[in-house]
């Protein structure tokens, strides 16, 4: 579909509801990861009515999709999705990873639509007065990446912690508490794996059960493995390369490729790079081996740490630009 078209779409869907501001390909087409059978995706602003903004009765976003819930979209299907840019700002605000996607768009000549030129310096200078750079650094596309992993047990992930430790082959001939430390030193995570004293008594604490050192570490291994087979079914399938949900991955992955554009730069280009599009294209499409996605992603996250912890990112929402912002839209 043609520009025009999708503008003349566009158009028709926002009907009286605004004016439109800003619209953009999305999706694959924004990313640089797209092929020749990849719908379109779009997403742009509008300018609600100002006596709908009064009256309190305007959409904060508005939809239109040629596909349907049944089936997977084709080539021939295109996704329109306006938000009100009212809504768009508490998005950015509270830095959700689409919203900074969208704010980052207009990188993308080939990409981008329309642009309201009144919007030109809101987009591409004033980043740090639109962002709070403590959400950010709270590791917006990090709990992205984390929240598509999870299906499959990637570190980081209640599945994750169960598998590692049910594959545990240490010395299991005594007490939890004589193999306590080794276990937290391999296993550790802060959410899931931990010590903790509890009724007096020191206990391993997985994925919010209690295991008491007194307890035989046979029964405790049991334990694990038992939760594994009732929570582990996707992982062992995604070992097997099977039943895995490529596309999820390749968004783990790109979101973690952004965050670190994104840390140490200031900023994010799209499309993305060649050589990020193409690790992507490659999962995406099944062409790696689970074992080497996993590993990829669990790298990249853990390198996130560091880059988080040494990001000299900074930015404070100015509620009060924004406020003039929209009331320059609106001629007042």
């Amino acid at each position: 579909m043609t520009n025009e078209k999708i503008l003349t779409k566009t158009a028709e869907l926002l009907g009286s509801k605004g004016t439109l501001l800003y619209l953009t390909k999305f999706g694959s087409h924004l990313y640089g990861t797209n092929s020749e059978n990849s719908d379109i995706d779009v997403k742009g602003l509008f300018l609600p009515r100002l006596e709908d903004l009064v009256m309190g009765d305007f959409p904060k976003s508005i939809n239109f999709s040629t596909g349907n819930n049944g089936s997977k979209n084709s080539k021939e299907d295109i996704d329109i999705e306006l938000w009100s840019f009212q809504y768009f700002m508490k998005l950015l605000k509270q830095a959700e990873t689409t919203a900074l996607d969208l704010y980052f768009s207009w990188t993308n000549e080939e990409a981008l639509i329309f642009f309201d030129k009144r919007l030109i310096s809101f987009f591409t200078k004033d980043f740090d007065r639109l962002i709070e750079s403590n959400e950010i650094m709270k590791c917006a596309y990090v709990k992205y990446a984390i929240g598509q992993a999870k299906k499959y047990g990637i570190k980081g992930s209640r599945v994750g912690v169960l598998k590692r430790i049910s594959e545990w082959n240490g010395d299991a001939s005594g007490k939890l508490g004589d193999v306590a430390p080794e276990l937290l030193n391999k296993f550790f995570d802060k959410s899931f794996f931990f010590e903790k004293e509890v009724g007096g008594l020191k206990s391993l604490v997985v994925c919010g059960k209690v295991h008491q050192y007194t307890i035989k570490t046979t029964e405790f291994v049991s334990r694990v493995r038992c939760d594994y087979e009732r929570y582990g079914e996707r992982a062992k399938l995604a070992e097997a390369n099977k039943g895995i949900d490529w596309k999820a991955l390749s968004h783990a992955m790109r979101a973690i490729f952004q965050m670190e554009e994104l840390i140490q730069t200031g900023k994010i280009v799209f499309p993305l790079i060649s050589a990020s599009a193409s690790i992507l294209k490659n999962i995406k499409y099944g062409k790696l081996p689970f074992g080497l996605i996993e590993n990829l992603i669990v790298d990249g996250i853990e390198g996130l740490d560091v880059l988080i912890k040494e990001s000299k990112l900074v930015g404070k929402f100015d509620s009060e630009y924004v406020r003039q912002t929209v009331k320059s839209l609106y001629n007042l």
